[in-house]
């Protein structure tokens, strides 16, 4: 088959469009990022290498953006995310934010190696009931450790 007629094949299955969860979390980053650009013109022009004109100009430019990121990333919600998508992308989310918060506590010594894994394979576990339609694990640390051989 010639390549043209691929790439139509492709496009009209749609499989040339991320799933919601990928385009959701692209544009939050990017509006992450902006308001953190836009929270360093401060310290940036207290270097002295900026112009109080040049500081504004680029903050209202990055307000602007930001802004419009905001209703742009509402709307794909709106449009877009049925309500299991969203539930199914909180609980990722916040997994993974325990799974960093692990992280740090066994980076900075609170946490031994052994307590790290058991936690983080407990988040996994969480993770995996959630993928797979199962119930959550009530203490999916006490399951883990109960958990028989195999």
């Amino acid at each position: 088959m010639q390549g043209i007629t691929i790439e139509k094949l492709v496009h009209y299955l749609g499989l040339d469009v991320a799933p919601i969860a990928d385009r959701i979390g692209r544009a939050e980053v990017f509006h992450s990022a902006k308001q953190g650009a836009l929270k360093s013109i401060p310290e940036l022009q207290e270097g002295g290498l900026f112009s109080a004109r040049i500081a504004e100009t680029r903050e209202n430019q990055l307000t602007s953006e930001i802004e419009k990121m905001r209703l742009d990333l509402d709307n794909l919600r709106y449009r877009e995310l049925e309500p299991e998508q969203e539930r199914l992308l909180m609980y990722a989310r916040t997994f993974a934010a325990e799974k960093s918060i692990y992280y740090e506590m066994f980076t900075k010594g609170h946490l031994s190696e052994r307590a790290y894994h058991d936690l983080y394979h407990a988040i996994d576990l969480e993770s995996d009931a959630l993928r797979h339609n199962l119930p959550l694990p009530s203490d999916p640390l006490h399951y883990y450790k109960n958990e028989p051989l195999r």
